[in-house]
């Protein structure tokens, strides 16, 4: 069983749910200006052409944010994998997307050590 102070889980948690938030904040942030680019250039009467490539580099930045988040959401099932085999196994954070269940958690290790 692994020892994890409290406290230390408690400022784990608190980091989690703001590196969750902040990589939420920047996809809305890149959808919003992918959008006040549409509505300038529409504004502009500028032909299709000429935002094509700016509006692809932008695209493929969400598309870059979007796959972050999928990473983060591994690393977050790792870290609640490592609560449930420690002494903070009944302790509740708040972390994103609440605790799994313990058969998720099986079958997530299970993936890990296989």
């Amino acid at each position: 069983m692994h020892k994890i102070e409290q406290g230390v889980g408690s400022v784990v948690a608190a980091d989690t749910r703001t590196t969750m938030a902040s990589v939420d904040a920047t996809y809305l942030a890149q959808a919003r200006m992918a959008a006040s680019i549409v509505e300038a250039a529409t504004a502009s009467h500028l032909p299709a052409g000429a935002t094509q490539e700016l509006l692809e580099a932008v695209t493929d930045s969400m598309t870059q944010v979007v796959a972050g988040r999928t990473k983060l959401i591994t690393a977050l099932s790792q870290l609640q994998q490592i609560q449930s085999k420690s002494n903070l196994r009944e302790v509740g954070f708040g972390c994103p997307g609440g605790l799994p269940s313990q058969a998720s958690l099986a079958a997530q290790d299970e993936q890990i050590t296989s």
